[in-house]
């Protein structure tokens, strides 16, 4: 879901030409995609590591 925004907002923002805070929602999923990756990341580096 937050990647199909983020793809829409990205392209809506260079075709349109979209307003002030649209553009700043496109940086706002950024950063949530961000976070979710890391957390991802984190977990799957933590069942690896010997207990």
């Amino acid at each position: 879901g937050l990647l199909l925004l983020q793809i829409s907002l990205g392209i809506g923002n260079v075709i349109f030409g979209l307003p002030l805070p649209l553009a700043t929602a496109h940086n706002g999923v950024a950063a949530l995609l961000l976070g979710c990756l890391l957390a991802l990341l984190a977990a799957s580096r933590a069942e690896r590591l010997p207990s």
